[in-house]
């Protein structure tokens, strides 16, 4: 559950617990430092960094929000940090991983370009299901 709020998230925090699951949190760089330590008195196992304000996708460079975000919340926390948010390249991921702990990659970007190198293979497979 990605959008859920700290201040609303006790009863299922508990659930979680009561299973050995980890409450993941997300940040953003235009998160205040109250609320960076809020999250980091309440997260458990990571805590997931969004790299830029905006919409997800692809870009062509990593925006530098995300490593000062990042040093924002080591103030607080000692829990990993996986920064996602337009991360799709290897050269991304190497950057990130001089300030985090962890890449997430997008995904969608690869499967849109898998579809995409290997439309010509799939349209008749997915023709035959319906699947247009």
């Amino acid at each position: 559950m990605t959008d859920l709020v700290p201040e609303e998230a006790n009863q299922f925090a508990s659930a979680l617990r009561a299973n050995d699951l980890d409450m993941i949190f997300l940040i953003a760089p235009t998160s205040t430092d109250e609320r960076l330590k809020m999250v980091a008195e309440r997260a458990s196992g990571f805590i997931y960094a969004v790299s830029r304000a905006g919409i997800t996708g692809a870009r062509a460079e990593m925006s530098a929000e995300a490593e000062k975000l990042v040093r924002r919340l080591r103030k607080f926390s000692d829990l990993p940090i996986a920064v996602g948010f337009g991360i799709s390249t290897p050269e991304q991921v190497a950057d990130v991983w001089r300030y985090a702990d962890a890449a997430v990659v997008a995904m969608t970007e690869h499967l849109e370009s898998l579809r995409l190198r290997y439309r010509d293979r799939l349209k008749p497979r997915l023709s035959k299901e319906g699947m247009n």
